[in-house]
This record gives structure tokens, sequence and C-alpha cells, in this order.
């Protein structure tokens, strides 16, 4: 009697009343008796218009189901998907080839489906010097130069992990954790190494999470890395990068204006520029692939003041802004034709040497259609766009299995989508000898990648047999 139930909200980083759970519940309830009100209406407009042709119907039911992204319900917790995303993709292509897909089963992309874990027992004596030393090795080889953070100087490769100072032995178990998920998809034997580390890890990590300091930070950016690489760790990569963005701006990390230590004790051996790169050029990636705007944001203004001695670092958070700005103003209020603002803004960027990439960013305006857009060349330059990243992700994983899994895949699967949205709307595309060899060979290779990748990512097997079924009712491979 009298006692006080309290729960942990992990985004909020603090414990909740029973009260506080019970009026979220509510409001959530309000909200999808609202929605459900609204989609009632949609249901009772588009009847009333059945006598439009197919054609028609079909374009203002993709586009408007992915202009505004959607809604999935996933393990009892609802997930939104914007604009750009896979998911909103997949939702359009289905609209448009007239396809019976559940969207639902397509959750483990944002919400990580993992097979059960093994309980592995910790135990330092299972990584011998000979494996340490190659795992120190393939990180400043093959992840440092992607994701500069602790420095050679950090390790000593003469002393083994247990002699590490307590304050660093987190740091050096997720280095090793991150190098064990990369080497161990050519060495079976660092599976099993992986699995240890991980346990070990997540539950270090749980007891560091009650500081607030630099440390803290950067142990939350190694492990959204670890995530990034590792696409079956069992936790959804936004989560980690949300708590390692909220630390950021409590810590005032952002603060161009404040260029002095952080408190802790490894984090100094990182500039301050440099971990800031990494968080938010994963946060940014992380983001768009969601269809979401980042939770933090660099103005041109403020990246000027930063203090970057290499031009290339500052043209990356320059690059990372650029696709921060596309994306708002893209997706943004406006009025009139949406594929014009988008060609307008996107050639705009592509005049300061931004990648032409960009034009996959407004792969969700391919559905739609008005007379002000009908002799645009858009859905040219979008098809060039994803012949382009499925060509870069073939030649890059004929070197090396992607560091960023997570994102590759996202990329490659809405390329995909986006080709079969323009040869179904389109169909002359597919009879112009220079485009229908490059659309098929870009088809035929991104399926093979997404092959692949369901080897390392048993989850993404959905989004595999969901293209394969799309291109099957369209007869293209």
């Amino acid at each position: 009697m009298g006692t006080i139930c309290r729960y942990y909200d992990e985004g909020l980083g603090t414990s909740v009343s029973r009260r506080y759970l019970k009026n979220l519940d509510d409001k959530i309830r309000e909200l999808k008796h609202e929605i459900a009100k609204y989609e009632n209406k949609i249901q009772r407009k588009n009847l009333a218009h059945s006598s439009t042709s197919s054609q028609q119907e079909t374009h203002e039911l993709s586009e408007a189901s992915v202009s505004s992204g959607c809604f999935i319900e996933a393990n009892r917790d609802s997930y939104y998907f914007g604009p750009g995303s896979v998911i909103s993709m997949v939702h359009s292509v289905s609209k448009v080839l007239n396809l019976n897909s559940e969207t639902n089963i397509l959750s483990s992309i944002d919400n990580y489906t993992s097979f059960p874990q093994i309980k592995v027992p910790f135990d330092f004596s299972i990584i011998g010097n000979d494996q340490s030393r190659l795992l120190i090795e393939n990180y400043l080889s093959n992840i440092y130069p992607v994701f500069p953070l602790l420095p050679e100087s950090f390790f000593h490769f003469e002393v083994m992990i247990r002699n590490y100072p307590s304050y660093e032995q987190l740091f050096v178990l997720l280095i090793f954790l991150i190098s064990a998920a990369h080497l161990m998809r050519k060495r079976v034997d660092f599976a099993y190494i992986k699995i240890m580390l991980q346990q070990k890890v997540a539950e270090l990590m749980k007891e560091k999470l009650r500081d607030s300091d630099g440390d803290t930070l950067l142990a939350l950016v190694y492990y959204a890395i670890y995530e990034m690489l590792d696409p079956e760790s069992g936790s959804p990569v936004w989560k980690t990068l949300s708590l390692a963005c909220g630390l950021a701006e409590k810590l005032r990390f952002s603060n161009t204006g404040n260029e002095g230590p952080i408190p802790g004790r490894v984090c100094k051996q990182v500039p301050r520029v440099r971990l800031l790169k990494v968080l938010y050029e994963l946060e940014t990636s992380v983001s768009l692939c969601l269809g979401r705007p980042p939770s933090i944001y660099f103005s041109r203004i403020q990246i000027a003041r930063l203090e970057i001695d290499d031009g290339n670092n500052r043209m990356i958070f320059v690059e990372l802004t650029n696709r921060i700005d596309l994306f708002k103003e893209i997706y943004g209020k406006i009025s009139g034709c949406p594929v014009c603002w988008a060609e307008t803004l996107i050639e705009q960027q592509l005049e300061t040497k931004s990648k032409s990439t960009q034009w996959l960013t407004a792969c969700s305006l391919l559905t739609h259609s008005c007379s002000q857009c009908e002799r645009s060349s858009f859905y040219l330059n979008v098809l060039q766009s994803c012949i382009e990243v499925i060509k870069n992700a073939s030649h890059k994983f004929q070197k090396f299995a992607p560091l960023c899994f997570w994102i590759e895949i996202s990329n490659v699967t809405l390329s995909l989508l986006s080709l079969m949205v323009i040869a179904k709307l389109h169909h002359e595309v597919l009879k112009d000898p220079p485009f229908q060899g490059k659309i098929i060979d870009a088809i035929s290779t991104g399926k093979q990648l997404l092959v692949r990748y369901s080897t390392f990512w048993p989850s993404s097997q959905a989004l595999l047999s969901f293209t394969e079924f799309a291109l099957e009712s369209m007869s293209v491979c």
C-alpha cells in the first residue's frame, strides 16, 4: 500500500511514473482515433472518384502514401518511415504495381529483428596475443580510416586486455567488438569472439550510461558504429545515435565557441571536431534513410566557425548540411509542382560539386504527375542516380564488405525500387536500347547484392523477397 510504481524510460534517460505512462497511452489512443477518422475520409473520397481511370487512381494512391511517409506496426510499437525511406518506397511500389504486400513484415529494416542470443561467458584468456594484435591491426587498417576516433597511440600492443586501466577497458572491448564483427565475415573463428564481446560490452554500456561525460559520448558513437557493421546486433542504431546526440547537446559539444576539453579521460585523445564529424555523419545518414531529419544540424555559419585544419573535413560537414537542407526543402510545404522544385534545388547543389546521387533523395516524387512537369527529365536523372548507386555499391563490395552495412542495404534497395517505379510509369525507357541495357544490368546487379547482403543479415531476406516478387510481376528480370 502506498508504493509508487516507477519505470525507466530509455529515451528520456530517467525514471517516470505509472501515471506518466498511462497519459502517454491515452494520447496514443486519441491520435490513432484521429488517424482512423482521416483514413475513413480518404477512403470515401477515393470511392467518390472511382470513375477515374485506373492509371490516374494508381498515381493518386501512391503519391498520397509516399509524400507524407507511412506508419507500420511492429512488436506493439508504431514506426514512422518518412519520404525517401525504403519502407515508404515499398508502400509506393505496392500501389503502383497493384501488389498485395504487408509492409509490417519489413519492420526489421528499423527494428533489427535478430536471432536469439547465445549466452557466452566472458573470458579474457579466449582472446590471445595474436588475435588481439590482428583485431587492432584490422581496426587501424580498415575501420579507423573511415571513422578516425581513437588512434594507434591509444593501444598498448604488448599488454593484455585485463591489464589495461579500468577506464580504458570498455573502449578496447568496443574496438575489438567492431573489428571482430568485420573480421568474422572472412574468419568464422571470430564469430564466437564477437558474440562474447557483444554481451560483455552491452553489460558495461549499461553501467557507462549512468555517466554524462565525453567518454560516454565516445562509447555511444563506437557502439553505433558496431550496430551499423553488425545488423544482427539486436537493437536499432537510431536509438543509440539518439542517445549520443542528446548527450552531445547536454555537453554543449557542438558549441562552436567552446573548443576546450570536455569531461572524460579517454575522449581527450580524440579531437572534438573529429568526434563531432563522425557523429554528424552517422546521424545524418541513418536519419535520411528513415525519411527523418537528423537530431543535430550545423548551418554554414557554424561550420565556418569550427576549428578545422583539414579542408576535406570541412567539406564533409558542408555536404552533410547540403543533404539535410535538400531533404527538408524537397519534402517541405511548397506551392506548385514538387518535381520542378526538386529539380531546381538539386541542380543548384550540383553546381557546388555535390554528388550526382543526390537525385535519389527525391525518389518519392517519382509518382507525382502534373501539367508542369510532364516534359521534365526528372525521372531520367533519378534513373541515372540509381544506376550509379548500385554500381558504386558493387565495386565496394568486391573489395570489402561495407562498414555501414545498414545504409548500403537501404540505398541499394531504394535504387532497385525506384527503377521499378520508373520502368512502370515510363514504359518508353525499356524500349530505348541505351537505357534498357543499363536498367536490366543495374537490376540484376542490385539483386545479386541483396542476395549477398542477406547472407550477413538474414532479416533483410524480407526486402529481397519483396524485390523479387515485384520484379516477377513486372517481368523485367
